[in-house]
């Protein structure tokens, strides 16, 4: 058989192994017993997957086991190579429960039979394993030791031995190896790792003693154990001498002593500070404050107020401004303005107040409103959008800092409008614009009678309409003129329908 689980059934015949076809497998069960019968096991079955077979002979066919078979050759067949079938009738069976304990071995003499391995033997509780050490079997060397295993043995050197070319076990002299490292166990493997400086081992042994086997490390000073490791002195105030009023700040194999605020001194030696003391911690040498602000020692922002106290100082951003003092960020409401849950824009308006984003309230929110908050990001005021009431809607918790906004459509700043600083909103009224850039707006001549005169039209969102000339003035000519790129010095205004061409007209503005 071949195989994990599910195993091709093969004989062997003259020396050359073939395969069996399955024809009356699935009739008669009896084949499939004595298969796994001759292979020690109790019970199986017939596979039941087509094998992958790709080349082969049959050597049997039409098997007919009466289930008493020692082999399966025993079995009634076809004579040898006398078959028709193809590889894919090949047999395969499921065999399971192995009757050979473990320590044994299954034998196939005529029948089945399960044997002891050698390092087994058996009594009447079933097959153990030989414990060949404790029977002094093995043939160790001097400075080695057995290891038993399940069925067998090995000989190993001792800790702090290795083993030569000729077989035997010679002590390691770790310190003559590498006499600046010590090694994490300090067995025999690790004294390799000194060798080969690997990054398991230290550097704080001062000298290294070798013994049989093994060795030793004396360390520096401020380190201890085997590794050789810091001594955290602080730990432990009989290995420091700071005083009681001092920090004892542990370092790499020693420490250092630091006088605790308001004493002043060696760290060994702590005094209390008085004005007739001199260098105390965060004073001057007559113990009196230090004004960091006036001496410009501070690292506030520019855009912040240092304010002095005892022994430290204060950075507060000024106002209009937001952070921690030492970074201040600006926090005016005429630029304070974002939008979110969208893109550049177009989105959700939100404002800053008091270092603190928030929201604006739908409520009379319309497009003069969005023209105001448009112009406010920095984007054009044509045909601004507004939208209310559940576009852009989201489900996190909302605050308001404007709300009942009226704008006119020509103010700078949404705060420059009429509003309300209190609100009656629900989360799911949050104003929003849909805002115009540079490349939703185009503007060109028509109706020209020379190169640089005709009637003004504006394209917004792909769709072109003229321009009123109510309140139209020389300085929106020489602005057009300029938006046109053509010269703008002495333009002037055109009105009054010079050159109105007489069809129907749609304005943008």
């Amino acid at each position: 058989m071949v195989g994990v689980n599910e195993r091709l059934v093969e004989i062997c015949y003259n020396s050359t192994w073939g395969l069996v076809c399955d024809d009356q497998w699935g009739a008669n069960d009896n084949n499939v017993q004595v298969v796994c019968k001759q292979f020690c096991f109790e019970s199986g079955e017939k596979g039941k997957i087509c094998p992958n077979v790709r080349d082969g002979i049959f050597w049997l066919d039409e098997v007919n086991c009466t289930g008493d078979e020692g082999r399966l050759d025993n079995c009634a067949h076809n004579n040898i190579g006398e078959h028709d079938c193809t590889l894919a009738e090949a047999v395969t069976v499921i065999c399971s429960t192995n009757v050979c304990l473990e320590g044994t071995r299954c034998t196939q003499d005529g029948n089945f039979a399960c044997e002891c391995n050698n390092s087994y033997t058996k009594d009447e509780t079933g097959y153990k394993d030989i414990d060949e050490c404790t029977m002094n079997v093995p043939n160790c060397t001097k400075h080695s030791m057995w290891k038993n295993i399940q069925g067998s043995f090995y000989c190993m050197c001792k800790p702090g031995y290795s083993c030569g070319e000729d077989g035997y076990c010679t002590d390691i002299d770790e310190c003559a190896m590498n006499t600046t490292h010590n090694c994490t166990n300090g067995t025999s493997e690790c004294s390799y790792e000194c060798a080969m400086d690997t990054q398991n081992c230290t550097r704080n042994c001062s000298k290294c003693v070798n013994t049989p086997g093994s060795y030793f490390c004396m360390c520096c000073l401020g380190y201890t154990g085997n590794d050789c490791e810091d001594m955290d002195e602080c730990e432990n105030p009989t290995l420091n001498n700071c005083d009681v009023n001092a920090m004892c700040i542990n370092t790499c194999g020693s420490f250092s002593c630091m006088c605790n605020d308001g004493y002043f001194g060696s760290g060994t030696h702590c005094e209390l500070c008085n004005p007739e003391k001199p260098f105390c911690l965060g004073y001057t040498k007559n113990c009196t404050d230090i004004d960091e602000c006036a001496l410009g020692l501070d690292d506030c922002d520019e855009n912040a107020i240092c304010t002095n106290t005892e022994g430290c100082y204060i950075c507060t951003c000024r106002e209009g401004y937001c952070g921690d003092g030492r970074n201040c960020t600006v926090s005016d409401a005429s630029t304070g303005i974002r939008l979110v849950h969208g893109n550049e824009t177009s989105g959700l308006v939100e404002v800053l107040h008091n270092c603190e984003w928030r929201s604006v309230c739908d409520d009379y929110w319309t497009d003069e409103d969005a023209k105001v908050a448009c112009r406010q990001l920095g984007l054009l005021p044509y045909a601004a959008g507004s939208y209310r009431r559940g576009i852009f809607r989201d489900g996190e918790e909302v605050q308001y800092w404007l709300d009942d906004v009226q704008c006119k459509g020509d103010e700078l700043s949404l705060f420059d409008c009429p509003h309300k600083d209190t609100h009656n909103c629900g989360r799911r009224e949050r104003a929003g614009v849909h805002c115009l850039d540079n490349d939703d707006v185009g503007i060109r001549l028509v109706k020209t009678t020379t190169l640089y005169s005709g009637i003004i039209e504006l394209r917004i969102r792909n769709e072109w309409r003229s321009v009123c000339h109510d309140k139209w003035t020389d300085e929106d000519a020489q602005v057009a003129c300029r938006s046109l790129e053509l010269p703008s010095s002495g333009a002037k205004k055109e009105i009054n329908g010079k050159f109105e061409p007489g069809e129907k007209v749609i304005y943008w503005i």
